[in-house]
């Protein structure tokens, strides 16, 4: 199964080609006028494009197979996908569905830690992703004391989106973990 160096080496040449073809195709339609003769000049270009998602959604493929009927043992590749935090176009709603998924599967602790890494990476990102509602809703089931104090720690450098992302977190995972909300004591920052 692939690794998140894998993972990530694929995402970096889906989005490379994904951006080729956008600036390929931007110039084309500068030239000529219209979206189709764009379009049609750009071909190669969206060619590429197209044969680099396949080959990254190739390799996800037996994982996501294996996972999706329940298969304890793909957990681990799962996690190796959603690590890589390189949007290309449809990755966001694959992440979404995966980590929809994980809320009815039994986590051991490592698997749970990594998933709360990739959420704290993302309260951290200014950057607004598809996924994120779904990775919050995960994180109901996962949360712990030391996860809230962890998302309440990172610094605003982001400005107002990360604050924004840290409070969303903090909230839902509240509003869905009684059990969490009186041991909780968490500053605003």
């Amino acid at each position: 199964m692939p690794t998140v160096e894998r993972y990530r080496e694929l995402l970096k040449n889906a989005q490379r080609a994904s951006e080729t073809h956008l600036s390929a195709y931007n110039a084309a339609r500068s030239k000529f006028g219209t979206n189709k003769q764009g379009h049609e000049a750009t071909t190669r270009e969206l060619a590429e494009r197209f044969r680099d998602l396949g080959l990254l959604y190739e390799a996800l493929a037996p994982a996501e197979k294996r996972f999706l009927a329940k298969d304890i043992t793909a957990c681990d590749d799962i996690i190796n996908f959603l690590e890589v935090d390189i949007p290309v176009s449809g990755s966001g709603y694959k992440k979404e569905k995966l980590y929809r998924r994980l809320k009815s599967m039994i986590l051991g602790r490592r698997q749970i830690a990594r998933l709360q890494e990739i959420a704290i990476a993302r309260c951290a990102s200014a950057e607004q992703r598809r996924e994120d509602s779904e990775l919050r809703r995960l994180m109901i089931q996962l949360a712990d004391d030391e996860f809230l104090r962890r998302v309440a720690d990172i610094p605003d450098d982001g400005g107002a989106r990360v604050r924004h992302k840290k409070s969303l977190m903090i909230e839902v995972v509240l509003k869905g973990r009684k059990d969490l909300r009186p041991k909780t004591k968490l500053s605003n920052k």
